[in-house]
């Protein structure tokens, strides 16, 4: 199946000039991506003056989660995230708050996960090296986990 409409779940502010380029790369294949940020705040997340400042505002529909914590909370998402949550047939989550607060959701869709390794916690559980980059599935991100023993999903 080939994903049409995506929910691209962002992370830090500096990071959103390197979400343009996968977006862009995105809507060349035909996909519909809606982009979302902050709608305020938390440490240095993503928020929609950074959207319009980069140009993602004009490139794509760009949205604000509702969250109020590390990570992206769907229990606070407005209501538009929701919506756009439930049209999506992929979502991408980025950055290790969203791992976090994502990998624990039963979205019944597919979520990529685009992150660098932080800690020493996730870098352990996945046996990979602290700073290493990560692109995993959400099946085989849990599925890992599960075979591995951690107590973390």
């Amino acid at each position: 199946m080939k994903s049409k409409n995506i929910l691209y779940i962002g992370d830090n502010t500096g990071e959103i000039v390197f979400d343009k380029i996968l977006v862009e790369e995105l809507q060349s294949n035909g996909c519909q991506v809606t982009y979302t940020v902050k709608s305020s705040p938390i440490l240095n997340d993503a928020l929609m003056e950074d959207a319009t400042a980069t140009g993602m505002t004009t490139l794509t529909h760009v949205i604000e989660s509702g969250s109020t914590t590390a990570g992206t909370l769907i229990s606070q998402g407005t209501d538009e995230f929701i919506e756009y949550l439930n049209k999506a047939d992929l979502i991408i989550s980025k950055g290790q708050g969203n791992l976090e607060t994502i990998s624990e959701e039963s979205l019944n869709k597919p979520v990529f996960y685009l992150l660098l390794s932080k800690c020493n916690h996730i870098s352990k559980a996945l046996g990979i090296k602290k700073f290493d980059l990560i692109l995993m599935h959400d099946t085989s991100f849990k599925s890992y986990l599960k075979q591995n023993q951690c107590l973390w999903v």
